[in-house]
């Protein structure tokens, strides 16, 4: 799964963070709310602008998250929502006045968005990319305060939501009973460990609830929210209890993970499964996992084709060698590598200094399945086609096999079967 990072704040990694919510009908009241929530152990804040009452104001919008910005100060991100009545909140607002608040709070300066599912795939698709030309994240967001729906519903829900572009998805859900909230921790568990590409955020809402918002950390959901004098949805638990029972479980869960002798990296044409084979392999080894690409893009502030187009290939090149460099000063962690990383001598040198390359490979057919869909891949412009792609696989060949210690084929296999593949390889190499 690949992180998101925010200002200083990273989801996706360690512990789930915490967001506290801050409400006020006027800037007078914004005001005393965000400074009462500077006192918290917030690391991040979501102004609920539902109850504001100029919330329809691109100006009002634009002062308020200035004042907000000036109170919490540079480093804590703000997250700006407007929860519409069918979600739970107060506001009562047409597609047209909904997408209005979202370009406010962009033009405004918030770092992220939630953006309500329900709002419609056409208004959710101009608020993302609004919001990534702007270099805004977008939280995808889905709330049902009636019931826990099928857990084949709720995995649906959070896997459109990948679908249509969210940076975060986010699912919240109310139980009747404790085993609607074990529905939502199996979807949960199933997005952490098959289905999720990105940080996800889930809950189940209410007292019977509450243990979903504090089990993150091993079921994983990336962020959870606390309150201080008022809470913005039912079960939230206060801020600073919850910053306690958080720390308490990352402690008493990091004496029992076990340490890689050495990176892992995951070598390979685009495809071949990099990113989800480290995901599973980030669980069951209990280690880090780390997207070089996605490092790459936090690091500049850009999406990979724009870091082509501005500056080419042979700089981004340069970054992913830059970046090599400084894994020899972090723990040993699972990393995917990008598909051309084996294009430099100096890379494979590094990799093979610090860790094992494994090579995934797949049949140009495979690959063509995987990422008909994908326009992100700068390299497959203009040959998006079987023999395209065994042009290029061809062309990298000889890079692959120098690069490669242990090599293991993802073709007609389960992401899980490869992933006991590679830990029985890796094994084997360091014994």
């Amino acid at each position: 799964m690949t992180s998101v990072t925010v200002r200083k704040v990273t989801l996706g990694q360690g512990k789930p963070k915490i967001c506290v919510p801050l409400m006020g009908k006027n800037q007078e009241e914004i005001e005393r709310a965000a400074k009462e929530v500077k006192k918290l152990p917030a690391d991040l804040v979501e102004w609920r602008a539902d109850g504001f009452s100029d919330v329809l104001s691109a100006q009002a919008v634009v002062q308020s998250l200035a004042l907000i910005r000036r109170i919490l100060g540079e480093d804590v991100p703000v997250l700006f929502t407007v929860r519409t009545k069918k979600e739970g909140g107060a506001a009562n607002l047409s597609a047209q006045e909904y997408s209005r608040c979202a370009y406010s709070a962009i033009e405004g300066g918030a770092d992220l968005l939630d953006v309500e599912m329900s709002a419609g795939k056409e208004t959710v698709f101009a608020i993302i990319q609004e919001a990534h030309r702007q270099g805004k994240k977008v939280i995808l967001s889905s709330h049902d305060f009636s019931c826990t729906p099928k857990e084949e519903e709720m995995l649906s829900r959070l896997c459109r939501m990948q679908e249509w572009g969210a940076d975060i998805t986010k699912l919240a859900v109310m139980p009747k009973d404790a085993s609607d909230v074990l529905r939502l921790l199996s979807v949960t568990l199933a997005m952490k460990e098959t289905y999720a590409d990105r940080p996800f955020i889930t809950m189940s809402m209410g007292k019977d609830g509450l243990i979903s918002r504090l089990c993150g950390e091993t079921f994983g959901s990336c962020l959870t929210f606390g309150c201080g004098t008022k809470a913005s949805a039912p079960g939230q638990m206060e801020a600073r209890a919850l910053r306690n029972v958080l720390d308490a479980v990352h402690k008493s869960l990091a004496p029992d993970a076990p340490s890689l002798p050495c990176h892992i990296f995951l070598i390979g044409f685009m495809g071949t499964g990099k990113s989800t084979i480290a995901r599973l392999l980030s669980r069951r080894l209990k280690a880090e996992q780390m997207e070089m690409d996605q490092r790459i893009v936090e690091q500049e502030g850009m999406e990979i084709n724009e870091i082509f187009a501005r500056h080419g290939q042979e700089y981004f090149r340069d970054r992913e060698t830059q970046t090599l460099r400084e894994l020899s000063k972090i723990k040993p962690a699972v990393i995917s590598c990008g598909g051309g990383i084996v294009l430099r001598e100096e890379n494979i040198r590094l990799m093979q200094a610090t860790g094992k390359t494994i090579l995934l490979t797949a049949s140009p057919e495979t690959i063509l399945a995987r990422v008909k869909k994908d326009d992100s891949r700068p390299n497959l412009k203009g040959r998006k086609t079987v023999e395209g792609i065994q042009e290029l696989m061809d062309q990298r060949r000889d890079y692959y096999c120098r690069a490669a210690q242990i090599t293991i084929s993802t073709d007609k296999k389960t992401p899980d079967e490869v992933a006991e593949q590679v830990i029985l390889s890796f094994c084997e190499k360091n014994s």
